[in-house]
């Protein structure tokens, strides 16, 4: 098995000096040049998107930079951060500035243990891209814990990748089965009608024997043949009955197969959609384990007040940083589980875009929404989920739409 490399730089001569100083608890936290070169792809990777990373490079490398693809943005990036100078201090600033806020909190721990409970805590609420970052460059964070983290979020994106290709598989599957229950309907269908025409025909033959011999009867008493076609014609009506209720069976139930067949339809577009929007949310999360666009973090949201209405109560605090992350203010109303439904004129007043996600809002929140968001010429959108992913799509989406 190859040796995991020390995640920090030894920069002293003597090599006991230089283990020392690199894994003693500091006295301040350890910057990007400070770290192994073997750490800055998961870092560059992680904690910055590529177009942030593009704007970065581009200050280095000039207009050159346009043309780069995202993997060639991130070899750069990666080369750079180990330069020490200008590239490295440009990264390191980046990333501490966005993190700040996660910076901030981690650094109120003051040992190794402390910083784990916080690592922990990020990874259950899905927010490790500003944790990684806070971790790896704690001042009490140590070479075997640096190892753990490492680990983490390296699996964390195996995680998403075999997501998505178990939806992708599902979706393959429910294609297979639509196709074989078209393709028995079908051929049930064509069996049925064959027959049915089988037995149309046999009715109006056996119809116009009836009529026949009916018209070769004369006289009031037709002796043993009145006799015989009286039994003909009792036999041939209860024929004719016991058809009729199969040929009525048998459409009801190609009525039914047919209901089921467009259910079954319906079910695998809404499968369809819906994987399209986890693939999206995906993406997001596989660009660098965070749920943001290029887009999104090149526009600001420059004091724009959002108002988040439902959603759930354990999610509101990453909302909140998400928005207040990317220079916005953040307003919630929990769509009237416990607030009153009168308080959200005043607050859709105040904002200058409003998010509900359908999955976790009242009927009645949303119609309000919609009435005053109507009133106030207030933009509002509905998400299709609950979660920062989706808030982070609708946000993307506010900031790209045209404005009036």
């Amino acid at each position: 098995m190859e040796r995991f490399t020390p995640p920090f730089r030894v920069t002293n001569k003597s090599p006991d000096s230089a283990i020392e100083n690199t894994f003693q608890v500091r006295a301040r936290r350890r910057t990007l040049f400070d770290l192994s070169p073997m750490a800055h792809c998961s870092v560059i990777g992680t904690c910055l998107t590529t177009g942030e990373l593009r704007k970065i490079v581009k200050k280095i490398l000039g207009d050159q930079v346009q043309k780069f693809s995202e993997h060639l943005v991130h070899t750069h990036g990666v080369r750079l951060a180990s330069n020490e100078g200008m590239p490295t201090k440009l990264l390191n600033k980046a990333l501490n500035e966005k993190h700040d806020r996660t910076i901030r909190r981690f650094d109120k721990a003051k040992t190794e243990n402390q910083v784990q409970e916080l690592w922990s805590e990020a990874k259950k609420e899905g927010q490790v891209e500003g944790a990684y970052w806070a971790v790896i460059t704690h001042p009490a964070s140590s070479e075997a814990f640096f190892t753990q983290v490492f680990g983490d979020v390296h699996m964390l994106s195996h995680l998403v990748g075999s997501s998505n290709r178990a939806d992708i598989r599902r979706l393959t599957q429910f294609e297979e089965e639509v196709s074989k229950l078209r393709a028995s309907i079908e051929g049930t269908t064509a069996t049925m009608r064959a027959g049915f025409s089988r037995r149309d025909i046999e009715i109006q033959q056996l119809q116009r024997t009836l009529a026949a011999n009916v018209a070769e009867q004369t006289g009031p008493d037709l002796g043993e043949e009145a006799v015989t076609l009286r039994s003909l014609v009792a036999r041939l009506q209860r024929q004719l009955a016991a058809e009729t209720g199969r040929r009525e069976r048998n459409g009801t139930e190609l009525f039914e197969m047919k209901a089921w067949a467009t259910q079954v339809q319906n079910d695998l577009l809404a499968i369809q959609e819906r994987n399209r929007e986890m693939e999206a949310d995906l993406h997001a999360l596989e660009v660098c384990i965070q749920p943001l666009s290029q887009e999104l973090t090149e526009r600001r949201l420059l004091d724009k007040t959002i108002l988040y209405v439902g959603g759930k109560s354990t999610t509101i605090r990453n909302l909140c940083a998400l928005v207040e992350g990317l220079g916005g203010s953040f307003l919630h109303h929990d769509g009237g589980q416990e607030q009153k439904i009168g308080l959200l004129p005043g607050l859709v007043s105040r904002a200058d875009c409003v998010f509900f996600p359908v999955d976790f809002v009242s009927h009645q929140a949303m119609q309000a929404i919609k009435r005053h968001c109507d009133l106030t010429q207030t933009p509002f959108i509905a998400l299709h989920r609950s979660g920062i992913a989706s808030l982070a799509r609708g946000l993307d989406q506010y900031l790209t739409s045209p404005k009036p």
